[in-house]
């Protein structure tokens, strides 16, 4: 981590806060997992029929130039779902194109801005039943520099801003949310 840039962008309470976070990552398990890579074809192919249906049959196979990014900025501001209540200032929110993974293995997207002092799994309020709540329940994902790979995010306490501050998660990012797969190890 670049810890000068950090501190120079964040208070010092935020930086002490995220200096003492990464600390205690270092010193667990989660880390390593933070940081793996991972390919899962069938969340792959999911991503993929949801991409393409709400393409409308336009093939993109180039980077999105820097306009298309802006107005798909503003498109996420403006259909966005939140509590603006609790966040009544734009440049506060974090705002996240959230796909949800159902059970059946199909996905759904919807735009969601939360605080940015808000930790990474308060998603769930807007974004999952009722009943499916908890963190643990669920897996959280994000995109990796390849297409077809995801790296998790262990640590769903930490907030927004830290974890952008980390690189873990961008606002105007996606962010995959699944039920987590369990596995017997017997």
């Amino acid at each position: 981590l670049k810890w000068n840039e950090t501190i120079g962008t964040a208070s010092a309470r935020q930086a002490t806060r995220l200096q003492e976070h990464v600390e205690n990552l270092h010193n667990k398990d989660e880390f390593s997992d933070e940081n793996m890579e991972f390919e899962d074809k069938s969340l792959k192919s999911a991503i993929q029929k949801m991409d393409g249906a709400n393409d409308k049959g336009k093939k993109n196979t180039k980077k999105p130039s820097s306009a298309a990014l802006k107005v798909k900025q503003m498109k996420m501001k403006s259909k966005a779902k939140g509590d603006a209540k609790r966040t009544p200032k734009i440049e506060d929110r974090f705002f996240l194109d959230v796909v949800t993974v159902l059970e059946d293995g199909l996905a759904t997207f919807e735009y969601y801005f939360l605080s940015k002092q808000d930790p990474i799994h308060r998603i769930l309020q807007y974004a999952a039943k009722p009943t499916d709540s908890s963190a643990e329940a669920f897996d959280f994902l994000v995109p990796a520099e390849a297409d077809e790979r995801y790296r998790r995010i262990a640590t769903t306490s930490m907030t927004l801003q830290e974890a952008e501050d980390l690189g873990i998660l961008k606002s105007f990012g996606r962010l995959i949310i699944r039920p987590r797969i369990v596995t017997n190890s017997q």
